[in-house]
């Protein structure tokens, strides 16, 4: 495998996002035009048995493809848009083995190392789709009724009281199942009253939503769980996505190296996947990075334990060891290298079901991986930090060194509905000073969002980061740093939204996120 690593595979193509979920092969339709059909537990039986030897490469393994994501930034407007990537005669890896929630390291140009995760039934995605639809549709509806509870307690410029009542109730009979019938309209003395009451109706309709909804999600939960013979258990502290993707889904310790290359003949991307010794223990949730010759994994969770556990990879032995724990066990966390050390940061440290709190965002931990006997430093931060950096940072930011810079990127804030939240997801640039660190602002307006894929890379020629995809958009942004000895310059020069063209690829009816970077 050294030698392996020396060749840097420069491909003719131009660059993009790679999706290792969501396997699919192309079959013929009516028309005999080429379509995708997704592979799943429900019809993967089905699919191999209809195969013969010529769709098997040389290790018995049926060939399929993957979503790249390809960016052409030739010309203005910047171009993306989804094509294939087919699965290598060598390929190890069958359809339905790739593990959710793994992490990802990149080792070269064309290599990445994948370790740990949940094999998930992939099937699942489609009633978790579903979930999220009527998630979004709930929370849609509520904000709109509390729109109108805000028009019912305001009076419009030169507004009379009689007009004001019959503005209330068309926003009222729009908004709920109240009809003017039902309401006393003609006693003005009770105005006042009557707004606190039709504030009270709104209030009534937006729990009934939010009841219906969540009945909804466990009525599609129950139905998958009786279709798959698996014990439907609802816990108070433990969401039902969280029994069906962890309690029956069980944690891996595998290690895949993914290679990828450009197959000149077929004029496409071509992906070949092996098995690499295993790691001593099952994780998800974790954290990775490439450091100097070696896989570096951090913390995450197994079996519901969440874990302060680093171990290294030698990619050329072919072996794992352990290293000096970390300070604080974390969950979801984000690392980087820059020099001889290594940095975490972030993560939920205190309990894997706390979707609310035990996120820790103000201890920077490092490694000196060049030192005898190394130890974890706890670094702390400066000065008192502002509320809304707790937006920021409480779960699933980004930690990424680049040109000699640790900056911290995007995240998901736990308050998404409040404007400061909102308002509050920036880029920051890490300043060390002893024990001790800070952060400086650069950016304000990257998009809250999570589960994104970020690399460095270059634009019309000029050296960047891409960050793309994520939750709640699929939004291709890039970002332009400049270091000088006075100033850090900070620049986006690319923001394009692709949800609906990736929405209207798919049909509309699968999650497919991207998950590694290839140019």
């Amino acid at each position: 495998m050294a030698e392996e690593l020396k060749e840097e595979v420069q491909f003719d193509r131009t660059k993009g996002f790679v999706c290792l979920s969501q396997p699919y092969i192309k079959v013929k339709d009516s028309q005999d035009e080429d379509v995708k059909q997704f592979l799943v537990e429900q019809n993967y039986q089905q699919f191999m048995d209809s195969i013969n030897e010529s769709q098997l490469n040389s290790k018995g393994v049926p060939y399929y493809n993957f979503t790249f994501y390809e960016i052409q930034d030739y010309e203005s407007p910047c171009s993306f848009f989804p094509e294939d990537i087919k699965s290598s005669d060598e390929n190890e890896v069958q359809p339905l083995d790739w593990n959710l929630y793994s992490s990802c390291c990149r080792i070269s140009q064309s290599r990445y190392i994948l370790t740990g995760g949940v094999k998930m039934n992939l099937d699942y995605i489609q009633v978790f789709q579903q979930k999220n639809v009527l998630s979004k549709q709930c929370k849609q509806k509520v904000k709109e009724y509390q729109e109108y509870i805000k028009l019912l307690q305001s009076k419009q410029e030169g507004e009379s009281e009689q007009g004001q009542r019959i503005r209330m109730l068309k926003a009222v009979e729009k908004a709920s199942t109240i009809k003017q019938s039902e309401v006393a309209w003609e006693d003005e003395g009770e105005f006042e009253n009557q707004k606190k009451l039709f504030a009270q109706i709104l209030q009534n309709e937006i729990h009934k939503l939010k009841l219906k909804c969540e009945k909804e999600m466990v009525k599609l939960d129950k139905k998958y769980c009786e279709e798959n013979n698996i014990e439907y258990r609802q816990k108070e502290d433990l969401p039902e996505d969280a029994l069906i993707f962890n309690q029956y889904s069980p944690y891996s310790s595998e290690v895949i190296e993914v290679v990828f290359k450009f197959n000149p003949e077929e004029e496409q991307y071509e992906f070949t996947a092996k098995y690499l010794d295993n790691m001593p223990k099952c994780l998800s949730n974790h954290a990775s990075i490439f450091h100097k010759g070696k896989v570096y994994v951090f913390g995450g969770v197994c079996q519901q334990v969440l874990l302060n556990t680093v171990y290294a990879y030698d990619i050329i032995s072919d072996t794992w060891s352990e290293m000096p724990k970390m300070n604080l066990p974390r969950i979801n966390l984000s690392a980087a290298s820059l020099g001889d050390f290594i940095y975490v940061i972030g993560g939920n440290t205190t309990n894997f079901n706390d979707e609310q709190n035990g996120f820790e965002y103000t201890t920077l931990e490092r490694l000196n991986t060049a030192a005898e006997n190394p130890v974890w430093e706890k670094l702390t931060f400066k000065r008192k930090l502002k509320p809304s950096f707790n937006y920021l940072v409480n779960h699933q930011l980004k930690l990424l060194s680049y040109k000699n810079q640790l900056l911290l990127i995007g995240g998901t804030s736990l308050k998404q509905d409040s404007d400061e939240a909102k308002q509050s997801v920036q880029v920051f640039q890490i300043e060390i000073a002893g024990e001790k660190w800070q952060i400086n602002a650069l950016e304000s307006s990257l998009q809250v969002r999570n589960g994104e894929v970020i690399s460095k890379s270059t634009y019309k020629g000029k050296e960047c980061f891409y960050v793309y995809g994520g939750v709640p958009q699929l939004k291709l942004e890039c970002f332009e740093l400049e270091v000088n000895d006075k100033e850090v310059v900070f620049e986006k020069i690319l923001d394009c939204d692709y949800t609906n063209e990736i929405n209207e690829y798919f049909d509309d009816h699968v999650v497919c996120q991207p998950k590694l970077f290839l140019d």
